[in-house]
């Protein structure tokens, strides 16, 4: 299906998936430290004059008929930043695709498997696993074990396998050291020094911050 003829071995793609999801994430943290913020600011008026100046040519184009300028113009709409400040794009993979599911079942475009991008697949898993073991206005919180059978069940159909085994090789050992009722406690605590979770928490913080703006 994708003109790969011999899959790679299972450590390779687990390497490679790691290295992908890590890679936005530790790269959040240096775009903290290193980049500052009235470049993004930059970036984002440059990018949406391109976007105007774009709206502006098409409305005025006298080749096109309505249909084909209409077109146009919902295409533009439509375009995602992939540019610029890196936070960008690590938003817009995150935000738009970690309701996708690895079947191709998911929403809002239905893409498959590898075409997930890394960080959505890691935090779907995330996601769910955090909703489930956590107390929500409709549900009761779920026990570990029932939330850790919820995503097994998933492995291959909602989310990649390999997502999800790696997951299953953290959750079983901190189950081992530290028991089910210790494992919330654990992750918390630990959030603090983690990459990936300082990451995201950057994210919405500088998210939080340009609305408060807007």
């Amino acid at each position: 299906m994708n003109g790969v003829q011999v899959q790679r071995e299972r450590w390779k793609r687990g390497v490679g998936a790691v290295n992908g999801a890590m890679g936005e994430a530790v790269g959040e943290i240096y775009v903290k430290d290193h980049y500052p913020t009235e470049s993004e600011r930059q970036m984002t008026e440059l990018i949406a004059n391109l976007r105007e100046a774009y709206q502006e040519r098409i409305s005025h184009n006298s080749w096109m008929d309505q249909a084909t300028r209409t077109e146009a113009l919902a295409k533009l709409a439509a375009f995602e930043p992939r540019i610029g400040h890196p936070t960008m794009r690590i938003a817009a993979e995150i935000a738009g695709g970690h309701h996708e599911r690895w079947d191709g079942t998911g929403y809002p475009l239905g893409v498959t498997g590898d075409k997930i991008p890394y960080s959505a697949r890691i935090t779907a898993v995330a996601d769910v696993f955090d909703a489930l073991t956590h107390a929500r206005c409709y549900k009761k919180a779920w026990s570990t074990p029932d939330a850790i059978a919820e995503i097994s069940r998933g492995r291959g159909t909602v989310f990649d396998p390999l997502v999800v085994d790696a997951f299953m090789a953290v959750i079983v050992e901190l189950i081992n050291q530290h028991g089910h009722d210790g494992v919330d406690d654990v992750l918390s605590a630990n959030s603090k020094d983690n990459a990936l979770i300082t990451a995201r928490e950057f994210l919405t913080n500088q998210m939080s911050g340009q609305r408060n703006v807007s």
